[in-house]
């Protein structure tokens, strides 16, 4: 395959995982937003938009590693099937817990699935 393709796969999903920390980011300074009174001072605005940013960040490192964590859980239950030398996945059982972030998690490494 082209190498081109690995590189693609990896960023659409650094991608994908980017958004749902923005995404929830939103959502919880949405909510923080509408609990607190607001008095649209610059220095509020600012604090808000820290609050969003350092909460995309962490979320970000968060669910990163629980794809990780995902992705080991799945190898050590054997969810996975490999097949190949070096071993490549071949398969992912349907029964397989949180299958949608193990899937992600290959995405991220398209080595694992013989994508170089």
């Amino acid at each position: 395959m082209k190498k081109g393709v690995a590189v693609r796969t990896k960023l659409q999903a650094e991608a994908i995982v980017a958004l749902i920390a923005i995404l929830v980011a939103e959502l919880l300074t949405m909510l923080v937003m509408s609990i607190i009174p607001r008095s649209y001072s610059p220095l509020e605005l600012a604090s808000l938009a820290a609050f969003g940013l350092v909460t995309a960040v962490l979320f970000l490192v968060w669910f990163r590693a629980d794809i990780a964590r995902a992705y080991r859980y799945a190898v050590e239950h054997e969810y996975l099937k490999f097949a190949g030398q070096p071993p490549r996945i071949v398969a992912i059982l349907d029964s397989c817990p949180r299958r949608w972030m193990v899937m992600l998690h290959i995405r991220m490494h398209p080595a694992l699935v013989g994508v170089e």
